[in-house]
């Protein structure tokens, strides 16, 4: 088995079509994805990130998305809703507790780009809010899988807005020597470099994560005939979006060791 848990995680409970088919994406319904998280800043709650639930009490995202809040006030975490402005029953709304940033991130290459939110007060498990599993340490998702982005970031590199409605759009799992080569090759600068501790996704045009996707979870299923997920990735960066370019993903994997630590083992 490679989960560390699979008894309350990664199930979805109030989905109800099968999710087989952001950029080029489609509007997810209530309950598809109910460990997804929007990240909003300052008194306005800007959105501006995705996350992942893990717990009652803990979240994964991106160090980059809270690498620059300084203050558990300047952040509101949204949970259990697709639309990220409207209200909805589904909804909880929490304050983190406190934030915490890989202690190895390097904002100038963003290798280690992982981060832990623990909220100021537990959220409540229902068919809307529950937590996704995690990989086991060191397992690699075999190339070729298909796995989802989902999130509310822009439709398109020109896009001027974040998206209202939470869309997902299905990935395939890329091989890092291709993955490599496709963002050497690229005609834009690649801003950062490939590492092992990075794992990609995608490239086909038309089908990406974009900007305000940072953070979310690139979401693999353990296997055909259970309908349980796992976060594989955090999504941490590309070459604009959706272009013939896979996007690059911080490989949960790697940091199985440093979650537990970090969280006192306080997850399921």
């Amino acid at each position: 088995m490679y989960l560390q848990y699979i008894v309350v995680c990664g199930n979805r409970p109030a989905h109800f079509v099968p999710a087989k088919r952001i950029v080029g994406g489609i509007t997810v319904r209530p309950g598809t994805w109910p460990f997804m998280i929007s990240l909003h800043g300052g008194p306005g709650q800007n959105f501006f990130c995705g996350a992942s639930l893990l717990s009652h009490t803990w979240v994964l995202t991106a160090a980059h998305c809270i690498g620059s809040l300084t203050r558990n006030d300047q952040l509101t975490l949204k949970i259990g809703a697709t639309r990220r402005d409207t209200f909805s029953e589904y909804r909880q709304i929490r304050k983190p507790k406190q934030m915490i940033h890989h202690e190895d991130y390097n904002v100038m290459t963003v290798e280690n780009d992982i981060a832990l939110i623990e909220l100021a007060e537990p959220v409540y498990f229902n068919d809307y809010t529950r937590p996704v599993c995690l990989p086991k340490e060191g397992y690699t998702t075999p190339v070729g899988t298909r796995c989802y982005a989902a999130g509310w970031g822009k439709n398109s590199e020109i896009a001027t807005e974040y998206q209202r409605a939470m869309k997902q759009v299905n990935l395939d799992i890329r091989d890092q020597e291709s993955c490599r080569e496709a963002l050497k090759t690229s005609e834009r600068p690649t801003p950062y470099k490939l590492t092992d501790r990075m794992m990609c996704a995608g490239g086909s045009i038309g089908h990406d994560a974009c900007s305000g996707d940072s953070g979310g979870p690139l979401i693999c299923e353990a296997d055909e005939t259970s309908d349980i997920w796992y976060v594989a990735g955090v999504t941490s960066w590309g070459i604009g979006c959706a272009t013939d370019v896979p996007g690059v993903y911080t490989k949960v994997s790697l940091y199985i060791d440093w979650i537990r630590n970090t969280t006192h083992n306080a997850l399921p």
